[in-house]
């Protein structure tokens, strides 16, 4: 069957060959960068997108940092917007929060910029950078509103999403008029970051929350009342594989529980009876009750065939992070043994199986931590040589090879679809931004701040000199006024009166 041409992609005719009965049309992807993807996502998944919502509103999330914690959860929060931005355009809202966090650093190095000191901002600058921000806040988010061939006015789309008129004044004033204070300036960016918490980035956390609630039901009920997954049918691969594989094997996924400790052993602990460990070896799916598991996943792998990938990943990431504790050995045994299940030759194996055994023999290692002869161990060496295996065969459909050269790209459907970043065929690489290079450290750059005592210290200094000027004047205008009463005295001996020194004081506006 012929592949559906994507919007996205121009056609463009190729040299016709001589011995060609017709000219080609050679396709070129716009988004061949991005594995052949329509449209793709600036973060790396949702799971990014939240630890950037945590790192921004840390107060309004009561996670209980301090104000260092804050202030090193913001830079790192930037750090990854500013990645973002650099791939693709991002969403309006995530560009004025982005401006907004910025903003808010310049706050702690509000001083008089003087030698050894330029990294300070002072309050006129402020004051002007607030105002940019402001005006290009209000005018992103506005204008994002607009509908219709002719322009509305910038009040009305504002009261129609809920930004106060106040904030759109401020706006006016601080474009085409004289710049507001910087208290005022400060109040509208705190005012707008509120908005954007309540109407975009709290909405999104809800609804990724909301979606895996739905999935997680769907799958309770198709494994309680054997009901048909209709509500999965519409999800891709990609909201699969990072939604059902973990709901099944961890519980949760996205901040949001769905089960304790995941479906599987969700269905042991249920019947409140001990594993028989006896019979575990031949009867695993009796005794540990997985048999309307096995149904759901067989459902899973003949509607999407890279189900099998992403859930033998996942049941190793979770192996990985559970078998070093002795009280977790049955649901490691467990785990291992629906490896094993997936890992065997089955009819309806997806063809990038042995892409997922690699993965999955890289996560469990070569060596088990806990050497002896339990039964841990003994199951873990398994399933070892069972995805070593695995990992060794090549499916003929992801290897196949024309006789002719081909001299055009083709677009193939064994890519990721993931969007720009680190990621695994089956998962994202474990990461942490470190901010341990100078050159990313809130100390860094032009945005150099001294020491805490240093910075104290030249502080009185400049104050202590500001007001020994400030005396020096005083007594200079002192001076000038015992001078004046001197050179007053006439021949006659007569000394100038105090009003009169006085006027002549204000005449030559002595200070």
């Amino acid at each position: 069957m012929a592949e559906t041409q994507s919007p996205d992609m121009e056609i463009f005719d190729a040299p016709v060959a001589v011995d060609d009965p017709a000219p080609a049309a050679v396709i070129k992807d716009k988004d061949y960068l991005y594995s052949g993807r329509k449209s793709f996502s600036v973060w790396l998944d949702w799971t990014e997108w939240q630890a950037v919502f945590a790192d921004l509103f840390p107060v309004e999330l009561n996670l209980g940092l301090t104000r260092e914690e804050q202030q090193a959860r913001k830079l790192r929060a930037l750090a990854y917007m500013a990645a973002w931005r650099a791939r693709s355009d991002v969403p309006v809202a995530i560009e004025v929060t982005a401006h907004l966090a910025e903003i808010s650093c310049h706050d702690n190095v509000l001083g008089l910029a003087t030698p050894g000191r330029s990294m300070y901002r002072s309050h006129e600058e402020l004051r002007l950078l607030y105002s940019a921000t402001v005006v290009r806040c209000v005018n992103g988010l506005v204008d994002a509103s607009q509908r219709g061939a002719y322009a509305q006015a910038v009040s009305a789309l504002a009261m129609r999403i809920g930004i106060p008129l106040w904030i759109v004044d401020i706006r006016h004033e601080a474009a085409h008029t004289k710049l507001p204070s910087l208290p005022t300036l400060q109040l509208a960016a705190q005012t707008l970051r509120q908005w954007l918490f309540e109407h975009y980035w709290q909405p999104q956390d809800s609804a990724i929350k909301a979606r895996v609630a739905r999935v997680g039901t769907a799958l309770a009920r198709r494994v309680d009342a054997a009901e048909p997954l209709n509500t999965l049918l519409a999800l891709d691969v990609a909201t699969l594989s990072t939604i059902v594989a973990p709901l099944l094997v961890q519980g949760h996924q996205f901040n949001h529980w769905v089960s304790p400790d995941g479906l599987i052993m969700d269905r042991v602990t249920k019947e409140g009876v001990a594993v028989d460990m006896t019979r575990f070896e031949d009867d695993w799916l009796d005794v540990c009750h997985q048999a309307p598991l096995l149904a759901v996943v067989e459902e899973c792998q003949a509607n999407w065939e890279g189900f099998d990938g992403f859930f033998l990943v996942a049941l190793a990431r979770e192996v990985c992070r559970v078998r070093a504790d002795a009280a977790q050995d049955v649901k490691v045994a467990l785990l291992v043994k629906w490896m094993l299940l997936v890992a065997s030759p089955w009819p309806c194996a997806g063809p990038r199986l042995p892409l997922a055994a690699k993965e999955a023999l890289h996560l469990m290692g070569t060596d088990d931590e806990h050497q002896g002869d339990s039964v841990t161990s003994h199951y873990l060496q398994r399933v070892r040589t069972a995805l070593a295996s695995l990992a060794a065969t090549t499916y003929a459909k992801l290897n196949r090879s024309d006789d002719a050269k081909a001299d055009t790209w083709t677009r193939c459907a064994a890519w990721t679809p993931s969007p720009m970043g680190i990621q695994t065929p089956f998962g994202p690489v474990p990461r942490d931004l470190a901010l341990g290079d100078n050159l990313d450290a809130w100390d860094a750059g032009h945005m150099l701040l001294l020491e805490e005592a240093e910075r104290d210290e030249s502080v009185g200094a400049y104050e202590t000199a500001y007001f020994a000027s400030m005396d020096a004047l005083v007594a200079m205008d002192r001076a000038i006024a015992d001078e004046i009463v001197q050179m007053g005295q006439t021949s006659q001996s007569e000394a100038i009166s105090a009003d009169e020194v006085n006027r002549l004081q204000d005449a030559i506006e002595i200070w």
